[in-house]
């Protein structure tokens, strides 16, 4: 027991020092691409990642950035999120394999907080703006009544939003929100969850076939213009057949060779 729980240690120790050198060049990692920020700056930082990984010897040697960034990091970041989202289910299970620790902690820092990720939708940053869960509307709809006639109603447990009530405040009572991501059900979240760790590797499979298009297209270009050349080098030697042999006619003299030998 005590040699798995210093191996777990040793593991998780290795994790955090690749996560801290992600968490470093997160803006580089996950920015935005720009005119100052392009496919090759996020490729080159994967593998200076990946290049630190080995000399430490968390990172086998033959693997690289692609690997990093398509296999390592995703799976890390799942974990992190069914941990997350197993925390928030009322009456989940526990064990020392859904407890929160320092590794899930950076992973989570480097996602963001607010990140919708985290929120459980599956979706990475910048994919959705402007996400608003309108409450009120939520609980109108449920009961079928507004407020104002029936007064602050008690959400049911299947919307997953647990509303608490400070009554205990005299200067007016605070609604205090809390969402819950429980709503989806297990296929859905499953899904969700594939689909965002699927999407850097659709968008890296893309543009890999982007690029051998455009090597298929110049070499096929080349292609031509060498057999234009060809083609042009046949016509140059054809005519100067065709003047040596009238040159010869005029003077009179017999082709000791035959120009098919000559040429």
């Amino acid at each position: 027991m005590v040699k798995k729980a210093n191996k777990r240690d040793e593991n998780r120790k290795q994790k955090l020092y690749i996560l801290q050198k992600i968490k470093e060049k997160k803006s580089v990692l996950f920015g935005a691409f720009s005119d100052t920020l392009t496919k090759k700056d996020k490729q080159n930082a994967w593998e200076e990642v990946c290049t630190y990984g080995k000399s430490i010897g968390v990172i086998a040697s033959n693997k690289n950035g692609t690997y990093l960034r398509d296999t390592w990091w995703p799976n890390l970041r799942k974990t992190t999120v069914e941990k997350i989202d197993n925390a928030r289910q009322t009456g989940s299970g526990g064990g020392i394999g859904k407890i929160i620790d320092e590794v899930d902690s950076t992973v989570r820092d480097i996602i963001g907080k607010e990140s919708p990720v985290i929120r459980g939708l599956g979706v990475e940053d910048g994919e959705i703006s402007n996400l608003k869960l309108d409450v009120r509307a939520t609980k109108e709809s449920e009961s079928g009544t507004t407020e104002a006639e029936s007064g602050p109603a008690k959400i049911d447990s299947n919307t997953n939003v647990n509303i608490r009530q400070d009554n205990q405040n005299t200067e007016g009572a605070e609604n205090n929100v809390e969402i819950n991501d429980t709503s989806m059900n297990s296929r859905t979240k499953t899904g969700n969850v594939k689909r965002q760790i699927n999407l850097e590797k659709i968008i890296w499979r893309k543009n890999k076939a982007k690029q051998v298009l455009e090597a298929r297209s110049s070499a096929t270009a080349f292609s031509e213009k060498q057999r234009l050349q060809i083609e042009l080098l046949k016509v140059e030697i054809y005519k100067t057949k065709l003047e040596a042999r009238e040159l010869e006619i005029k003077l009179g003299i017999h082709p000791v060779v035959t120009h098919q030998s000559i040429f």
